[in-house]
């Protein structure tokens, strides 16, 4: 089982963490099955998922949650009213999903390309739906192994050595791949602020929900007749927090243009409060608020968003409610764990027996192709972008799934220089090269917004071939003060992460007020120091 190989590897994570472009159609119509979804919430975390490649919900920006939409919220039943107005808490998730690329190898050229966009497409007032278009939903199952039966009696089934909450997805694509999700979720402490992924491609043929039918067989050996090349497998996700932040800061009653959760070219989440991290010692990527608004973007006041009302920020920081004084303190991220690296294609130009592929801009240094390993193989990850909230198929196709660029780059010896420090040296060049070649983290476009996309490949898959991935989704208070990662701001590749540790100032006038950056504005100290004085009210919020 995957999750057993790849479970010394979690344990070491959980610590550090403490439209329409189908080219092929079939040749028969397709069966398009039913659309189900089940929810994580067995940990701290509450999470929707569906069997359509979804997670959170269809990816769109302008729009609340829907009824039994749960958006990657931390902590659950965060739902709250604040002097009477309703506010949906602490979500952290416009959507997301994979994206599935790939052509057969007859038909090999960028016009017959064939995709599957199986959620996290979307633009800023309307969805993308993967349903019947990318994907065929064929089954969902939720699996529970709780310790204790709902009377309390022990669970004489109950298997220590599994999750707690598992959810089964499975799917057809375009592609001719059928994908089987496995997510998991704990409520033990340590475990329970993170899920787990794990998605197993299949390479069958199948392109509907009839799984009976192989519409990629024609000559009826039960298998489709040809290879795909160029197969790329994308992960994309928006994590944005958190919805009660930005709704205290830019309420509904100033309009829609000030729902800062929302798409907003001056304020919010476009371009604006947010700057993703990027720690290389632990394939983590995580995002986080680091200012409230344009004025406060040099001095950083009202990092975390934290209560703008005075009175309110005491109460709420002294007896925990609505995430403590700090209402957008969580770091949503993704952690890489596991790729497939038995079926990546030889791009090697000097070897005679190499993969055919559409690739054609291998980065080249003093005559060496620094973008291959030794086996011709293209070092992993093929792409690792963060984006603005828009997230059209159009636009993810053209960048992030077609083989004519790698959105946007590589670390070559320039942009990794010598000397800088980090945990593991993974960042210094020469004396340490484990990044040189590999897709690079655009720290200068850390502040785009929501966006992440995490792409590999390419591979070549045979008839019956299978990929396997996982990564987990997580949340925290990001990580220990010491700790430098790249990003988090866009002056520079290298920032030690924001700490807690730190004053709360907030305005003594109306929250609802535009301020000019220059405008001097009365204010009153909170706290000298956050988390010196309300650790134990975040203990208390995680345990």
């Amino acid at each position: 089982m995957l999750f057993k190989k790849r479970f010394n590897l979690m344990v070491m994570f959980v610590n550090v963490i403490a439209t329409f472009l189908v080219v092929y159609t079939p040749s028969i119509a397709q069966v398009v099955g039913t659309r189900e979804r089940a929810y994580h919430e067995r940990g701290m975390i509450r999470e929707t998922l569906y069997n359509d490649g979804v997670i959170s919900r269809p990816w769109i920006i302008c729009k609340w949650p829907g009824p039994g939409e749960y958006l990657f919220e931390w902590p659950k039943y965060s739902e709250t009213y604040i002097d009477g107005q309703y506010y949906y808490g602490h979500h952290m998730s416009h959507g997301g999903g994979v994206f599935i690329s790939a052509n057969l190898r007859s038909k090999h050229t960028k016009e017959e390309r064939i995709y599957a966009f199986c959620g996290g497409t979307g633009e800023r007032t309307q969805t993308q739906e993967p349903y019947g278009t990318w994907s065929f939903p064929i089954s969902m199952k939720k699996i529970e192994n709780y310790p204790l039966l709902p009377n309390g009696d022990i669970n004489p089934d109950f298997n220590p050595d599994e999750a707690e909450e598992i959810i089964i997805a499975k799917w057809a694509t375009p592609v001719g791949i059928t994908v089987t999700r496995t997510s998991r979720a704990w409520s033990y402490p340590d475990y329970d602020d993170m899920i787990i992924y794990e998605y197993l491609l299949v390479y069958d043929g199948n392109t509907d929900s009839d799984t009976s039918t192989i519409e990629m067989d024609h000559d009826g050996d039960g298998k489709p007749d040809e290879d795909l090349v160029d197969v790329l497998f994308h992960i994309s996700h928006s994590f944005a927090t958190s919805m009660l932040g930005f709704n205290r800061w830019y309420p509904p009653s100033r309009g829609e243009h000030y729902i800062g959760w929302y798409y907003d070219e001056y304020q919010g989440i476009y371009r604006q409060d947010l700057r993703w991290s990027f720690d290389p010692d632990y394939w983590l990527l995580f995002n986080t608020t680091v200012h409230t608004g344009s004025e406060d973007s040099d001095r950083e006041w009202w990092a975390f968003k934290p209560e703008p009302d005075p009175d309110h920020f005491m109460e709420f920081a002294t007896t925990k409610l609505n995430g403590g004084g700090l209402l957008g303190a969580g770091c949503p991220g993704l952690c890489l764990l596991f790729w497939d690296t038995n079926h990546l294609a030889n791009l090697n130009p000097n070897d005679p027996n190499r993969d055919p592929t559409l690739y054609n801009l291998l980065k080249d240094a003093n005559g060496e192709y620094f973008e291959l390993d030794e086996n011709g193989h293209i070092k992993q990850p093929w792409d690792m972008k963060t984006g603005t909230p828009r997230s059209s198929v159009v636009k993810v196709k053209d960048r992030a799934c077609d083989m004519d660029e790698r959105w946007w780059t590589v670390y070559g010896k320039v942009g990794v220089p010598k000397g800088v420090p980090s945990d593991g040296n993974m960042y210094v060049l020469p004396d340490g090269e484990t990044w040189y070649g590999r897709a690079r983290f655009e720290w200068d476009e850390s502040y785009n917004g929501t966006q992440l996309n995490i792409g590999f490949g390419p591979y070549v898959l045979k008839p019956g071939d299978s990929l396997e991935f996982a990564y987990a989704t997580v949340i925290g208070y990001g990580a220990t003060d010491t700790k430098i990662c790249c990003g988090g701001q866009r002056d520079k590749q290298f920032f030690k992460v924001r700490t807690l540790h730190r004053p709360i100032i907030l305005k003594e006038t109306d929250h609802d007020t535009e301020y000019d950056a220059d405008t001097e504005i009365d204010t009153v100290l909170m706290t000298n120091d956050y988390l010196g004085e309300f650790l134990d009210v975040l203990y208390l919020l995680l345990y």
